[in-house]
């Protein structure tokens, strides 16, 4: 497998979301990365907004959709694009996050340098009290541990053979929550490394 980062990124009636998440990883200070567009069910307005990128950058982006909305919180969608992942490491975002332009050279530099299964990381995330039990506005920082209700679903990057043996199997709003304790009941215990940067905004 390439030493690079398949992101399998999702959406639903969107349009300049995806403009911007596309520009995100355009921006990305290190090019070891291909990217999955993903949209729940057929939408013209995603159709044409990402299949300009896919005919600009053909090694970097797909665009695809489902026959008709699952309405699932794009679980379904990531289920697929995992599945269909063939690089050593494997991301997961909503269209409408926004990452850092350093998110895969920092990724990929800790992959290397610590011999980790998984990293994650803190993120500004958009929902209220996220650091229990003190109440919280909403954009503030997940302060991230890799189990369910401490880490986002775009706050990880994991090793694709390793989210592959477990799989994307739960359909519920923090399926991702679901999918970590998965991969944190495995033995042996995967080896996890915690970044110190922020490197993801949560909408």
């Amino acid at each position: 497998m390439e030493e690079k980062i398949t992101f399998t990124v999702v959406g639903y009636k969107y349009n300049y979301e995806w403009e911007l998440f596309i520009n995100c990883l355009l921006l990305q200070t290190d090019p070891r990365w291909k990217c999955q567009l993903i949209n729940d069910g057929p939408d013209p307005i995603a159709k044409k907004v990402c299949s300009r990128y896919v005919d600009e950058f053909p090694d970097k982006f797909e665009y695809s959709f489902t026959n008709q909305r699952i309405n699932d919180w794009g679980h379904s969608l990531r289920d697929v694009g995992l599945k269909q992942a063939d690089t050593m490491y494997w991301s997961t975002q909503n269209a409408d996050n926004y990452l850092m332009p350093t998110f895969v050279e920092y990724n990929l530099e800790a992959f290397k340098t610590r011999e980790c299964d998984m990293t994650i990381f803190p993120c500004v995330h958009n929902y209220t009290n996220i650091n229990p039990p003190k109440k919280s506005p909403p954009y503030c920082v997940l302060d991230v541990a890799p189990k369910a209700n401490r880490c986002d679903a775009g706050s990880m990057v994991i090793k694709t053979e390793l989210a592959q043996s477990v799989g994307w199997n739960h359909r519920f709003n923090q399926a991702d929550g679901a999918f970590i304790e998965d991969i944190m009941k495995l033995n042996p215990m995967p080896r996890v490394y915690k970044l110190p940067n922020i490197l993801m905004v949560h909408n």
